[in-house]
């Protein structure tokens, strides 16, 4: 579930201060563009129109949130009174949801797009250079934490050999949720710690934009997990049980999928520099 610290302050410290998104607003000068899947309630993209509004940014914002059930955000504006954040940009959300787009200050734009963001990537804009993934947990929502729902996400994003790269935040840190974005392609690492979570996660299309890539320690808590990959079709525990991966301790019930994904895990080029 999501962190007890509240919607708002999980919005900055874990969305907006990991992606150092104030300072990428001050650096360069083409269109910033912050890909924002799992709407919610919206307090991780107005987190960002704040952001972008605290201070003279030299590139305009544009924030494409994906969303397949808007009932949450409609349940809170009619508990608006709860929500200060949402309270004092009741207006700005009120016309995203009525006309999917909207422009809430100078060089800002808001899009909405309703539906399986993996269908809706296709007809996306520019390629983003940050993604909020923000749902609820592994255990709750299994399906999006899978292989095959974030290499659709990986494949829209900006290439190594940009000058910049995409990075990815989330406050997910689960051993199986890390694994299924390195299956998918991404650089992982740790993420910054909040009020409540010691550890959030961080991934990008580029090793050297990750402060703490995840390293042999933390492989070595993937051999040793119950739960070390996610479940999902490149994952799948419905294949014959091996009797060879008795070795692996915790994890000796692991399917040979899951066996071949370890070692492909242990040997991607993050592991190699570790």
């Amino acid at each position: 579930m999501h962190s007890s610290i509240g919607p708002w302050q999980e919005a900055n410290e874990v969305y907006i201060e990991q992606s150092r998104l104030s300072k990428r607003l001050r650096n360069g000068t083409e269109p910033l563009v912050v890909y924002d899947v799992g709407l919610g309630i919206g307090a991780n993209a107005l987190a960002a129109i704040a952001c972008h509004g605290s201070a003279p940014p030299n590139r305009s914002l544009h924030i494409v949130s994906f969303e397949n059930d808007l009932s949450g955000i409609w349940l809170a504006l009619e508990q608006v009174e709860q929500f200060a954040f949402l309270r004092d940009r009741e207006a700005i959300v009120r016309e995203l949801l009525d006309s999917r787009l909207t422009s809430p200050g100078p060089g800002i734009l808001w899009e909405l797009r309703v539906g399986d963001f993996r269908e809706e990537l296709l007809s996306a804009p520019a390629a983003p250079e940050i993604i909020f993934y923000d749902f609820y947990s592994p255990a709750e929502t299994p399906a999006v934490w899978t292989v095959d729902c974030l290499k659709p996400l990986r494949s829209v994003c900006r290439e190594g050999a940009t000058d910049r790269g995409t990075v990815l935040v989330t406050y997910v840190a689960s051993t199986a949720a890390r694994s299924a974005m390195l299956l998918a392609g991404f650089y992982v690492g740790y993420g910054s710690k909040t009020s409540v979570k010691l550890e959030t996660t961080i991934a990008s299309t580029r090793l050297q934009d990750l402060e703490r890539p995840l390293d042999r320690k933390w492989l070595e808590k993937l051999r040793r997990s119950s739960k070390p990959l996610p479940f999902g079709p490149s994952a799948s525990l419905s294949q014959a049980f091996n009797p060879l991966m008795t070795t692996l301790g915790p994890s000796a019930s692991l399917s040979q999928a899951h066996f071949e994904n370890l070692e492909r895990i242990a040997k991607l080029e993050q592991f190699a520099r570790a």
